[in-house]
């Protein structure tokens, strides 16, 4: 088997998904808050982590600084993104149900 040069084909056959909406009685506001603030402060640690790799390669490549170690994450990510490339996926007998019920509340 050739990772890089020959595709990889994944068969996935009779999958059964079910989808339903969460009910917003079981969040309380303290909890959607908390939820969304973490989900916040997720995206700045994110961006934080991507400006300082940034940071490091510019003051890297100033000074001249070759790393080996960052020679070997290349081709390492290049060898995934073959891989990625070439992936196929086959579906067959996919079955998606979603539900809601909806119960009328008299006040």
């Amino acid at each position: 088997l050739k990772l890089t040069s020959e595709p990889t084909i994944i068969h996935l056959s009779d999958v059964f998904l079910l989808a339903e909406p969460l009910d917003s009685a079981e969040w309380t506001n303290e909890q959607y808050e908390a939820y969304h603030n973490e989900k916040k402060y997720e995206k700045i640690e994110t961006l934080d982590i991507a400006k300082t790799q940034q940071l490091e390669q510019i003051i890297s490549a100033s000074k001249g600084i070759s790393n080996d170690s960052k020679t070997d994450e290349s081709w390492f990510f290049r060898l995934v993104s073959k891989i990625i490339n070439n992936l196929q996926i086959s579906l067959t007998n996919v079955h998606f149900r979603y539900e809601h019920v909806v119960v009328e509340q008299i006040y």
